[in-house]
């Protein structure tokens, strides 16, 4: 898995590169909460080149958005494909939807 990350004025835009699951959560989730801790910006995650999101997926993302809530900011997903999208309208995740 591949992240990284820019930075544009007050936001980050975090690009990640492969499937979002069990075997890539633990890495991934470090990596995004470092992120979260260094910086004092409102979060964009761009899935262009994400395939796949499971349920840890899933957790990883409400786990960013509340830290990121705490901090008095906000966490947005952009280039969803149509698959991610409907998975994260059931799950209730749509606010988060750019």
């Amino acid at each position: 898995m591949n992240v990284q990350a820019t930075e544009t004025g007050d936001v980050i835009t975090i690009a990640i590169e492969g499937d979002i699951e069990m075997i890539t959560m633990k890495g991934l989730k470090e990596q995004l909460m470092d992120i979260v801790e260094k910086n004092d910006k409102d979060m964009i995650i761009d899935f262009s080149k994400v395939g796949y999101l499971d349920s840890s997926g899933i957790g990883i993302l409400l786990a960013v958005s509340k830290t990121l809530k705490a901090k008095d900011r906000r966490l947005k997903l952009s280039n969803l494909s149509e698959r991610i999208s409907r998975v994260l309208e059931l799950s209730s995740l749509a606010d988060m939807i750019n």
